[in-house]
């Protein structure tokens, strides 16, 4: 006789649940720089998708502040759209999608690795009232505790307020600004590191043109209102001899049922360094660095 198996539900409790955030949030604590590319790379994908021909992104310290700004001129959200992050974690409208970079939904707790605070603020260019959408999330130590906690303001961020606070006002796009820990700020996000780390994981991006890179120092008065040092990241020179440059058209196999293959393009460029010595071969999916060596790829690539 066949055995009978009953399903048995699965659950996890509340306290479960806030340690489980806690963790997602404090996952890249030993490489910071990895926060920071979910930050950058979502405001890629918002770029992508807001269509326009000059994207850019900036990248800006405040010592003053202690803070990180990333800022895009992307569409920008509406208000509802930023309550809804704190409902859907674990869930993105960019999973399954071969064009778009993240798809698990847990990117945005990855503050909690460099600090222990995140504000977003947005402004959605198309709109009459082109007003400015507000969010922050913390994390705070409740009792014995840590918990993850998102809130919403009771009023409209004004031009001043954007002006003091964050990186000036701006007509669309996003802004996502992070507190910082003072060792992650002296010793892990530096200029230096900000910018290397910039030009090495969007590489490709750099010598396509689509997107502009620029970094920012905010010096601020007495009064805490700011003045911008701005500078255009250059392009990197490639690393060495570049073997192959093609695009490659393919048809997608993921399609769902009862919908038609999707059609796309895959950039394909090897670059050839005989001074390297490591030996390492970095792998570039969707104009990011995924891997830093092609031996990091496992069998499951290919399927």
């Amino acid at each position: 006789m066949a055995e009978k198996l009953e399903e048995l539900p699965i659950a996890i409790p509340q306290i479960g649940q806030d340690r489980i955030l806690v963790q997602l949030s404090r996952m890249y604590e030993k490489d910071p720089l990895k926060a920071v590319r979910e930050y950058l790379t979502n405001s890629l994908d918002a770029i992508d998708k807001s269509k326009t021909n000059k994207g850019k992104i900036v990248v800006a310290l405040d010592p003053y502040a202690r803070s990180l700004v990333i800022a895009d001129n992307a569409s920008g959200m509406s208000q509802r759209q930023m309550d809804e992050l704190s409902s859907n974690i674990g869930h993105s409208e960019k999973f399954d999608k071969i064009d778009q970079r993240g798809e698990k939904g847990v990117g945005l707790l990855s503050f909690g690795s460099v600090g222990s605070s995140l504000q977003v603020v947005s402004r959605e260019g198309a709109l009459a009232n082109n007003s400015y959408n507000y969010i922050h999330w913390r994390r705070e130590e409740i009792g014995s505790e840590e918990k993850i906690k998102a809130y919403r303001s009771q009023y409209r961020k004004t031009e001043e307020d954007i002006t003091k606070e964050f990186y000036g006002p701006f007509q669309s796009g996003t802004q996502i600004i992070m507190g910082l820990t003072e060792d992650v700020l002296k010793e892990k996000l530096t200029q230096e590191e900000l910018i290397r780390a910039i030009q090495d994981l969007y590489l490709p991006l750099f010598h396509n043109q689509r997107v502009s890179f620029a970094f920012a120092q905010i010096n601020r008065d007495k009064n805490g209102r700011a003045s911008l040092e701005e500078r255009v990241i250059k392009v990197p020179e490639m690393p060495g001899e570049t073997l192959i440059k093609e695009r490659i058209p393919f048809v997608s196999t993921r399609a769902k049922k009862g919908s038609l293959p999707e059609k796309y393009e895959l950039d394909v460029m090897l670059v050839f360094n005989g001074e390297d010595e490591s030996g390492k071969v970095g792998v570039y999916s969707r104009d990011v660095k995924v891997y830093d060596s092609v031996a990091e790829l496992d069998e499951s690539l290919g399927q």
